[in-house]
């Protein structure tokens, strides 16, 4: 497997799928409901259909949540997993926190991930071959690098930098009791910095860069929800776990995360603080 090549053109997608994602974004969302009651727009739509138009040339399964009642139950050893717009809420209520996420599972693992914020200009990506990175793109008014040379020219690498203040990421949309609770017994350990407040993958990316130490999430979420942001977080030298201490598995056939702890932490004594 190439695996720069999918690499580079699974950010070229997801930037393409950004850019009409915020052409919508500042004309005309058209909202309907699915059967979960949960809000779908035409942008969602849209780039589903496009980067799943794009990604067939590879010839491997692809998991969409906005079409996983189309996926083939054959091999499934290596497959993409799609979000074409996270944070659809964020996205209707005209908060800039809403991302593309693409990641290629291989045995349940997330071994390439890219997340593009669209409305702030962020793209964010890694693989195994590729330590996490970061870049700064306005896609409407900026070309796509149009070679993975140029693409990693114009990226910054995520280093490993890390929160001294013990800052907590938490979910805008879906902070409950639990998550509340958890930060109260942890800042018992230690105390707590900032409480931050941000949706959609953006988050776990913004963990990797060392915003916050912490992003705990005790509220249903989908495996196309947190599968691009994992690589990225794992290969910038943090980890999704399971609030078992188990690291979070993409199998397709299950697609509802445990409850879980993403942390990007320092000191390995620090893992203390994380005991649920």
């Amino acid at each position: 497997m190439k695996i720069d090549n999918y690499l580079f053109d699974t950010i070229k997608i997801v930037l393409s799928a950004g850019k009409k994602i915020l052409k919508i974004y500042n004309t005309d969302i058209l909202i309907d409901y699915k059967s979960d009651k949960s809000p779908v727009t035409n942008a969602d739509l849209i780039a589903n259909k496009f980067i799943l138009f794009e990604l067939q040339k590879f010839n491997l399964p692809i998991v969409s949540e906005e079409s996983v009642s189309d996926v083939n139950s054959g091999n499934m050893d290596l497959y993409w997993l799609v979000d074409p717009l996270d944070g659809t809420k964020e996205f209707i209520n005209n908060n800039d926190d809403f991302t593309v996420n693409v990641a290629l599972i291989e045995f349940g693992v997330p071994i390439l991930g890219v997340v593009f914020a669209p409305a702030v200009n962020e793209c964010f990506f890694g693989s195994i071959n590729i330590r996490s990175k970061h870049l700064k793109i306005d896609i409407i008014s900026e070309n796509i690098p149009e070679t993975f040379n140029e693409l990693i020219t114009k990226s910054s690498e995520i280093e490993n930098n890390f929160d001294e203040n013990f800052n907590v990421l938490v979910s805008r949309s879906h902070l409950n009791s639990k998550t509340l609770t958890f930060v109260d017994k942890i800042s018992l350990n230690r105390p707590v910095g900032k409480l931050i407040k941000m949706g959609s993958s953006l988050k776990i990316c913004k963990l990797a860069q060392g915003l916050a130490s912490i992003y705990p999430r005790f509220e249903s979420t989908k495996i196309w929800d947190t599968a691009a942001g994992h690589a990225i977080l794992n290969f910038a030298g943090g980890s999704i776990k399971s609030v078992f201490g188990e690291e979070l598995i993409y199998n397709h056939n299950k697609i509802d995360n445990p409850d879980f702890i993403a942390k990007k932490i320092k000191y390995e004594n620090e893992k203390k603080y994380f005991s649920v």
